[in-house]
C-alpha cells in the first residue's frame, strides 16, 4: 500500500528485507561469514527467498545458499501499530484504498465475476483433502517432512510429548455434501468458505515456455474460486494442508520438486495470489 500511495505501479513487486531472523540462524551455529536476511513478501516469502538466492548465486555473490520458509502468525499485528497518518495516506488513494478489502470478499468477488459456483467451489476443496489424503497414504510426502517434537496440553489439562510427522489438517471423507452443509464465511449470500493470472504467463514467457509444457502447477489454493485442472496440486493443496503465509512458498517448492523427481517429468510451476493485489510465480526444471 505504500509502493501504491509513493506512485510505484502494481507491476513492480515489492519486497522488505531485514535480519530480525538473525538470531534463529545465529543459534544453528552458521559461521560468521554467512549472510543472514529476512525477506517479508507476505504469501510469497518462502518464493521470494528462494528466488533472491538463486540469483545471487547466478551472480556469483555466493557460492551456496539456504533459502526457507517460516511463519508465526502470533508474531504478526496486521498493521494494527500503523500510525494514523499512514491510515490517513492508504485511504486517500483509490488504489492503495481497495488493498484493504478483505482476501475473503476478494474470492467472493473473484466468484461472482468468473461465474464459479458454490458447488464448483466444495467439489474443488474436497477433491484437495481427497488428493492430500492419497498422498499421504502412499507415503509421498513423508520426503519433505521433518518430524518435529514438542508438547502440547491435552483437554484434560495433561502435558503430553508428541511427534508430528504429518500434517492434521488434511480430513480424509471430506465431500462435498458435507461442505454444502458449511455456512459461507465472508458474505451472507456468498459461496466461500473457510479455507495468479497474470504472474505465470509471465512467468513462462521468460522461461520460454507455453503453458502445455508444463507438467504440474502447484497453485496456493488461498480460496476454492479457483479453477481446478488436472495439472493441478496432484498431491492436494492449501485447502488440505493449510496456508502459513510466509511458509507456502517453499512448502510449493518442496512439494513440486518431490512431485516431478517422483514421476519423473520436467517443468513445474509454483504460483501464488499475495495479499494488497500482488502475485508471483516461478517456472522449475527438473534436470
Amino acid at each position: 500500500m505504500g509502493q501504491l500511495c509513493a506512485g510505484i505501479p502494481f507491476s513492480v513487486p515489492l519486497t522488505s528485507v531485514n535480519r530480525y531472523i538473525t538470531w534463529t540462524i545465529s543459534s544453528k551455529r552458521l559461521i560468521h561469514t554467512c549472510v543472514e536476511l529476512g525477506h517479508a513478501r507476505q504469501c510469497s516469502s518462502g518464493l521470494q527467498a528462494f528466488a533472491n538466492v538463486a540469483s545471487a548465486i547466478q551472480a556469483g555473490f555466493y557460492d551456496v545458499g539456504i533459502a526457507a520458509g517460516v511463519e508465526c502468525m502470533s508474531l504478526t499485528d496486521m498493521g494494527g501499530t500503523a500510525p494514523d497518518v499512514c491510515w490517513e495516506r492508504v485511504h486517500a488513494n483509490k488504489a492503495a484504498r481497495n488493498c484493504t478489502v478483505p482476501m475473503g470478499i476478494t474470492s467472493e468477488n473473484v466468484a461472482e465475476k468468473y461465474g464459479i459456483t458454490r458447488t464448483q467451489q466444495d467439489t474443488f476443496a474436497a477433491a484437495s483433502h481427497a488428493k492430500a489424503h492419497a498422498a499421504q497414504e502412499h507415503g509421498w510426502f513423508s520426503r519433505e517432512i521433518t518430524p518435529v517434537t514438542t508438547t502440547r496440553t491435552t483437554a484434560d489439562g495433561v502435558d503430553q510429548q508428541v511427534t508430528v510427522t504429518a500434517d492434521e489438517g488434511v480430513r480424509p471423507g471430506t465431500t462435498v455434501d458435507g461442505l454444502a452443509k458449511l455456512k459461507a464465511s465472508f458474505k451472507p449470500s456468498g459461496t466461500t468458505t473457510a479455507g495468479p493470472a497474470v504472474a505465470i504467463p509471465a512467468a513462462l514467457k521468460k522461461a520460454g515456455l507455453t503453458i502445455d509444457q508444463i507438467d504440474v502447477f502447484e497453485l496456493n489454493e488461498a480460496f476454492a474460486s479457483q479453477i481446478p485442472s488436472h495439472k493441478i496440486n496432484p498431491t492436494g493443496g492449501a485447502i488440505a494442508l493449510g496456508h502459513p503465509l510466509g511458509c507456502t512458498g517453499a512448502r510449493q517448492i518442496a512439494t513440486l520438486l518431490h512431485g516431478l523427481h517422483r514421476t519423473n517429468q520436467t517443468y513445474g510451476v509454483v504460483s501464488m495470489c499475495i495479499g494488497t493485489g500482488m502475485g508471483a510465480a516461478a517456472v522449475f526444471k527438473r534436470d
